[in-house]
């Protein structure tokens, strides 16, 4: 009887193993899978470059981020782009596309907005709305990139980027025909 209790030891032991590392395993694809679909959210197709892409809200009294919607601006290559997108909405749901060239071209912009601050903005209009992605350097900023609305000459939304979420880098507009160097009388001034 010694014995057979001393087998089913050894193979109930060996059982215990086997299920520790096969959970261990299996919570390890999971942290996984979520830390890849949070960092792969997109509008971006798979065949193009994300050049810009993260979700933006508002940040609530508490200093916590609030938001649900993506921005991302896809490029048909990384350098030399003939074709840039603006999409914006939820996942899997465009509410907003702007295509250029074939909607228009994006002008772009930068202002010194403090003595330690400045910004770079990428806008576009669409009817009488313009919208500005923003991307704020140094001292002063309230967000890396935000994206603001005006109708007119008047700013009618903000939203922030997800703190430390974003995927893309700052701006960089190497030589494309999609982009026009424009001043606009536009207050892009993001540090409020």
């Amino acid at each position: 009887m010694h014995f057979l209790n001393k087998v089913f030891l050894n193979s109930y032991n060996y059982q215990v193993r086997y299920m520790s590392t096969c959970l261990q395993n299996a919570l390890l694809m999971i942290i996984l899978f979520l830390s890849f679909s949070t960092f792969a959210q997109t509008h971006c197709q798979p065949n193009e470059f994300i050049f810009l892409s993260g979700k933006f809200g508002k940040i609530d009294k508490k200093g916590e981020f609030i938001g649900s919607k993506f921005m991302s601006l896809c490029a048909d290559k990384k350098e030399g782009i003939t074709k840039l997108d603006y999409r914006f909405g939820l996942i899997d749901k465009v509410e907003m596309n702007f295509s250029s060239p074939v909607d228009g071209k994006f002008n772009f912009t930068s202002k010194q907005i403090m003595p330690r601050a400045s910004v770079d903005v990428l806008y576009f209009t669409k009817g009488q709305i313009t919208y500005a992605i923003t991307d704020c350097q140094g001292m002063h900023c309230s967000s890396t990139f935000n994206l603001l609305v005006f109708s007119g000459d008047k700013r009618v939304a903000k939203f922030v980027s997800e703190p430390d979420k974003i995927n893309g880098d700052h701006f960089n507009f190497k030589t494309s025909n999609i982009f026009v160097e424009k001043n606009s009388k536009l207050n892009f001034d993001d540090t409020d």
